[in-house]
């Protein structure tokens, strides 16, 4: 099977990974814009349930991951100097960057061809192909439609589109959103799997490793309340979609062609 990938982050290496490890004979390509040693973002959380697929679907690539995590047992929970302990959530954290050469590593010895620094210029390489994957990410912002309606239309009937970006609003024309309960349609004769919010279909599990990463920040908002949190902590003023009325995310603003005003 011939396999193409969009998007050289971790969920677009990892897939390839797992691809070739499941039959060394797919062809998988892992198309990248930016160089190998790029990354947007800081750190990757994963549970314990994770860590423990992760184990059991490529046992190599967790041996190198675990060697480079953060593993904690409990969430200390602090308000207003009383401190509550939620016990039996073990997570784990690593730099994104570290993930990715990992990764990489990983699938180049796997025999995925990686190109790094590519552009999606060419349709004819690109959607030659059975499965497509667009595993493209622009952090806060609205995702590229790199993956147009006419590329589609070349590829063979009966191959499959994966976009899982499709929650930034999809990497392709033809990308719409679908639910688990009703998750693939075709449209020019390409079959579509654009499942939004993904990991809902563990939702204990997202639930607990999105907690565990936010929770110090309710805390701050709840002592300190909004405009005083963000001068201690600059990165939630980020988190600020809007506020009194004002559009104040530049990159929302930027892909609706809205005005943008800061948040204070």
């Amino acid at each position: 099977m011939k396999i193409n990938i969009v998007g050289g982050g971790p969920g677009g290496l990892y897939f390839a990974l797992l691809m070739k490890r499941q039959d060394a004979s797919h062809q998988v390509v892992v198309y990248e814009q930016n160089l190998a040693a790029a990354t947007y973002g800081w750190g990757i959380v994963l549970s314990d349930r994770a860590m423990s697929f992760l184990q059991t679907v490529d046992a190599a690539s967790y041996s190198d991951l675990s060697d480079s995590l953060e593993i904690w047992h409990d969430q200390i929970l602090i308000l207003r100097g009383e401190r509550v302990a939620v016990h039996g959530s073990t997570f784990s954290g690593m730099q994104r960057l570290a993930m990715l050469q990992i990764l990489q590593r990983h699938c180049a010895a796997a025999g995925v061809e990686m190109r790094f620094g590519s552009r999606i210029s060419e349709i004819q390489p690109l959607v030659d192909c059975d499965l497509l994957v667009g595993a493209v990410l622009l952090p806060g912002a609205k995702a590229p439609k790199l993956i147009t309606r006419a590329m589609l239309r070349k590829m063979k009937r009966g191959s499959v589109f994966v976009d899982i970006s499709i929650d930034q609003g999809g990497c392709a024309e033809t990308s719409r959103p679908t639910t688990h309960v009703d998750p693939v349609y075709v449209e020019e004769g390409v079959t579509h799997y654009c499942v939004a919010n993904m990991p809902a279909a563990y939702a204990r599990t997202a639930t607990q490793a999105l907690t565990n990463v936010t929770y110090r920040y309710v805390q701050l908002l709840a002592d300190c309340g909004l405009k005083e949190a963000c001068l201690r902590q600059p990165a939630l003023a980020g988190g600020i979609n809007t506020r009194d009325g004002k559009l104040t995310c530049q990159a929302v603003a930027d892909a609706h062609g809205l005005k943008y005003e800061a948040p204070f």
